[in-house]
């Protein structure tokens, strides 16, 4: 008796299998070379076709700032060649939603660009006029969002790396909505 599973069970099964299998390679090809790729260190690797200020929308906007869609202005400029900036203006300075987005050439550079930082703000918080403000200390760790993300009082900024991937959320200043966009931008990633 053959087992159900050997492809020589009949060589019309073979057939169908290998057809099959050549009309799904172009889609998965396709679909791979969509996809962000993996490095060696695991990280995800982005390109500048998946990663945009459109990221994040006009609608994600309103929804974050309370008004209509219609009223907020967007603008998006590549500043250099995988580094944009970002801004939604409902119409006031408390209704704005502004970040950076940066693609790094790989995983290692875009986490010692991120060490690199933490450092920077360390510095940072023992000088004036930061040294009596910062009794938390330089920045705070976020869990839950990317490879790595923090957040630091001495500019009001959530930094997020993931992969090579870094984004950094400056307005709003609130920390709870800063993650909550941070979320909506990661989220198709």
């Amino acid at each position: 008796m053959r087992s159900h599973h050997s492809p020589r069970s009949d060589s019309g099964r073979v057939r169908a299998t290998a057809s099959g299998w050549l009309a799904v390679l172009p889609l998965a090809l396709f679909l791979g070379a969509c996809s962000s790729s993996t490095s060696s260190d695991g990280g995800a690797v982005y390109t500048a076709e998946q990663v945009s200020c459109a990221l994040f929308s006009r609608d994600d906007a309103a929804a974050v700032l309370g008004v209509p869609a219609a009223d907020i202005q967007v603008t998006a400029e590549e500043l250099y060649e995988g580094n944009w900036d970002c801004g939604f203006n409902g119409g006031g300075l408390d209704k704005l939603v502004s970040f950076n987005i940066t693609l790094s050439p790989g995983v290692e550079e875009a986490a010692v660009d991120m060490a690199q930082y933490r450092g920077h703000l360390e510095t940072a918080s023992g000088t004036s006029p930061f040294r009596e403000d910062l009794a938390d200390g330089a920045y705070s760790e976020v869990d839950g969002l990317g490879d790595e993300a923090l957040w630091t009082a001495v500019n009001g900024t959530l930094t997020v790396r993931q992969g090579n991937f870094s984004l950094q959320i400056s307005l709003p200043k609130d920390r709870e909505v800063q993650v909550g966009i941070a979320k909506k931008i990661l989220a198709p990633l």
